[in-house]
């Protein structure tokens, strides 16, 4: 499973917009604490070419929504509480065994390399409590 941190503004508007395609064990994880818009908090499908998972977790990784969600039309309203927006490939949250109310774990098993994305260990690339929350797990 890898992690890729979308930690600044450009990573934050595009997200999964303009892929081809995206690795059936990656995940794009957002920090949404504290962000905030006109009309709520929100993740839209604009120009993302196929249909993708998302959930949003509390602080302690809890999944308090999980949703699939179809190209150009649709939206996902996180709700209150959430800490963690991931983003992902249908088929992902059946794979590792997510479900509404249990914890799933930010751990990972292989750092993130690609398209200059933060490891771990790369806080200084990103942000630094996200890059901890996503260290090896014990």
């Amino acid at each position: 499973m890898e992690f890729e941190i979308c930690d600044t503004p450009e990573k934050h508007r595009t997200g999964m917009q303009f892929r081809k395609s995206f690795p059936k064990d990656r995940v794009l994880v957002f920090d949404v604490q504290g962000w905030e818009f006109p009309g709520g908090l929100y993740f839209h499908m604009c120009n993302v070419r196929f249909p993708i998972a998302i959930a949003a977790l509390d602080a302690d990784g809890v999944v308090l929504a999980l949703d699939r969600i179809e190209p150009e039309t649709g939206r996902f309203f996180p709700p209150k509480g959430t800490k963690w927006v991931m983003e992902t490939v249908v088929g992902f949250p059946e794979r590792h065994g997510m479900e509404v109310g249990k914890a799933f774990p930010l751990g990972r098993k292989k750092p993130m390399k690609k398209r200059g994305r933060p490891d771990a260990k790369g806080a200084e690339q990103g942000d630094a409590e996200a890059a901890a929350a996503l260290k090896e797990p014990d």
